[in-house]
């Protein structure tokens, strides 16, 4: 069965002057790791009453302080940039009835994109349409994903948007 690739992927193998990745910045989980050793070491030079809750209260914080941070040190997001005027590229995803899979992709595929407004929305995450794009539009990126046997599949190919076609996208809710 062929498999399509996600819109992820095709961003990673574009040229790094369209497109770069970059991961958040450091400064936030040092910072965290730095407030929970203070807080230990606060804990530790002071002489505390026996009926004082400070000794807990540092120790809770000075834990969740060093191991929230540690985590958010090794786990950090990835995001992808344009390189032209470095505007992060921002996801957003549109749910269908699954019934409605051809005519959005027919529609997709045409090029017929104010139409898609016209087609049966969803709660549940049957069908959707993800978009992906900057702020001004300049790169965008959408692509058809569906829930078949308990895993998402993509539907069709990732699908390059010119500026026009972009401000249509942005007008589908």
């Amino acid at each position: 069965m062929e498999t399509n690739r996600s819109i992820e992927q095709v961003l990673e193998t574009m040229d790094n002057n369209i497109v770069y990745k970059t991961k958040s910045s450091l400064a936030f989980p040092i910072l965290l790791i730095v407030a929970g050793i203070c807080f230990f070491s606060v804990n530790s030079f002071f002489q505390w009453s026996s009926s004082s809750i400070y000794p807990s209260l540092f120790l809770i914080l000075g834990s969740i302080g060093f191991v929230v941070g540690i985590l958010k040190f090794f786990f950090r997001k990835t995001r992808y940039v344009s390189a032209e005027n470095h505007q992060k590229l921002k996801a957003r995803e549109i749910y269908f009835d699954i019934n409605e899979s051809d005519k959005l992709l027919r529609l997709l595929t045409n090029g017929n994109y104010a139409d898609i407004n016209s087609l049966k929305r969803s709660v549940s995450s049957g069908l959707k349409l993800r978009i992906m794009s900057t702020k001004d539009g300049r790169i965008c990126f959408s692509q058809i994903i569906g829930y078949v046997q308990l895993e998402y599949v993509n539907v069709n190919a990732p699908v390059q948007h010119s500026l026009a076609h972009v401000q249509v996208l942005n007008t589908i809710h």
